[in-house]
């Protein structure tokens, strides 16, 4: 057997396991990141609720002026 063609092989096998360890990290990292519609919609509900909050908000003060003016 050619010891220089089992020291490539061997090369060539490492430099594809790191390969594809760099890329299962890769993926691991992006299954934790949001996708922008999951992003999209929360920022949706928070602003619905932001304005409901804003109304409460808006009916309470006007209920309490009401209030101290009786």
């Amino acid at each position: 057997m050619n010891p220089l063609s089992t020291n490539c092989a061997d090369e060539v096998a490492g430099a594809a396991l790191d390969a594809l360890a760099a890329s299962n990290e890769t993926l691991t990292k992006l299954n934790t990141k949001a996708d922008a519609s999951a992003v999209s919609s929360l920022d949706s509900k928070v602003t619905k609720i932001n304005e409901t909050l804003t109304s409460q908000s808006t009916d309470i003060t006007t209920l309490n002026n009401s209030l101290v003016v009786a």
